[in-house]
């Protein structure tokens, strides 16, 4: 059943949850359910085109990334945004968010404005700052445009494949079995096993990310 009364057949790139709230993007904004998804109304305070890309939340607090103008957050679980991208490159002026991550107080998102090669940033603060977060992870300009985080472990997926068992504090490059610039869209656990998406191939580890195997369909 199509719940997208409000959106007016926006297409829905992400979602999430924050409290009672069901939160999506749409092709032109971020839309905020309060009833389960049978109406939706835009929030307030996004940029028009914003073209938002990934969503977390962590409580009342939802973190949203931007294609070009940074990280908007929101502290009151959706409804409303303000533009929080100090400490990233570019701060917010032609900022690309690739992904957006939370472990607790902790928020890890994938940032570059194409001029810088670090592109790994940390707030503990709620997005009110960033600083970088990149140790461990092979210089590129290209964010990660998929982060999951499994337990402890927060994965991160791009060019390379990495992860972090300690909030971004130093990152291992985890991604044997799995050509480099592949380009990783997607990962996700299941029990023991974690799945990798990249070019046109479905990918499993069973040794938390050490080793992969290429599905065959």
């Amino acid at each position: 059943e199509q719940k997208i009364n409000g959106m007016y057949y926006q297409t829905v790139s992400a979602y999430t949850k924050s409290g009672s709230n069901l939160i999506a993007t749409g092709t032109s904004n971020v839309y905020l359910s309060t009833d389960n998804g049978d109406t939706w109304t835009a929030a307030t305070g996004l940029p028009g085109g914003n073209g938002v890309s990934c969503l977390a939340a962590n409580g009342a607090n939802v973190f949203a990334g931007t294609s070009g103008r940074g990280v908007y957050v929101s502290t009151d679980n959706g409804a409303t945004w303000t533009a929080s991208s100090t400490g990233l490159p570019g701060g917010g002026t032609n900022t690309y968010v690739g992904s957006i991550v939370t472990n607790g107080s902790t928020i890890l998102t994938s940032a570059t404005n194409n001029n810088v090669q670090q592109t790994m940033y940390r707030s503990t603060d709620n997005g009110v700052s960033w600083s970088l977060a990149n140790t461990g992870l092979p210089l590129d300009y290209s964010a990660y445009y998929s982060m999951y985080r499994d337990g402890s472990t927060i994965y991160a997926g791009g060019s390379y494949l990495c992860k972090t068992t300690n909030n971004g504090d130093t990152w291992t490059q985890t991604d044997n079995g799995i050509p480099t610039y592949s380009g990783v869209s997607e990962i996700r656990a299941s029990g023991s096993n974690i799945f990798a998406a990249a070019f046109n191939y479905m990918y499993r580890s069973t040794d938390g990310g050490a080793n992969w195997t290429a599905l065959s369909g």
